[in-house]
């Protein structure tokens, strides 16, 4: 154990780092590695020669005209190829159908149709319970507020009330007690207390 030497950064007395070749004391008084001169000196790339412009075009046109007999080379080539008749492939047996392996998330068909079948009724169920709640809503209704419809929206045809048919509603309201009572005064909470 030691032989091996410490790392210079490890080392914290002045005088040993000194005696290390590899080592130096910083600036800040710590030991750091030495830097190697191979790594100061860089490397420029070398000079490439100058190429005038008609050896470049020369070249060039030499390389276009061996592309092009390539590439006719190739095409009488493919032609050639297309023109023979491929030898038929024997016909791949048929594989045998892997079975199923039932696993945890796997639901049997008979689980779930029994699932849809059980959503369906309930379903169902949730409709007539809804249906039910909404015609006793109508009937309360009726027996709470039918005189005042009757009274105030006669020329109501239909089940829709609009806010035209609303507002003269009210304003048959407001004057019919207005002639009862001369002080009589409608105002938005006397609206809310109406309706309670």
């Amino acid at each position: 154990m030691s032989n091996v030497t410490p790392l210079c950064k490890e080392i914290k007395d002045r005088e040993i780092c000194d005696t290390r070749k590899d080592c130096m004391v910083n600036i800040s008084g710590k030991c750091q590695k030495r830097p190697t001169p191979t790594s100061r000196t860089v490397s420029h790339p070398e000079p490439r020669p100058v190429i005038s412009k008609m050896s470049r075009k020369r070249s060039e046109l030499k390389e276009t005209s061996q592309s092009k007999k390539d590439r006719t080379r190739d095409k009488k080539a493919n032609k050639k190829k297309a023109l023979e008749l491929p030898e038929p492939e024997p016909a791949p047996e048929p594989a045998p159908e892997p079975e199923p392996v039932p696993d945890e998330h796997h639901i049997p068909a008979t689980k779930h149709k029994k699932c849809i079948a059980e959503q369906k009724e309930k379903r169902n169920e949730l409709k007539e319970a809804r249906n039910a709640y909404d015609h006793k809503i109508k009937e309360c209704e009726e027996i709470l507020y039918g005189e005042l419809v009757k009274n105030y929206f006669k020329d109501l045809e239909t089940t829709k009330l609009t806010h035209i048919d609303l507002l003269k509603g009210l304003q048959r309201f407001y004057k019919d007690n207005k002639k009862s009572d001369m002080n009589y005064t409608l105002t938005f909470m006397s609206l809310f207390l109406l309706s309670l």
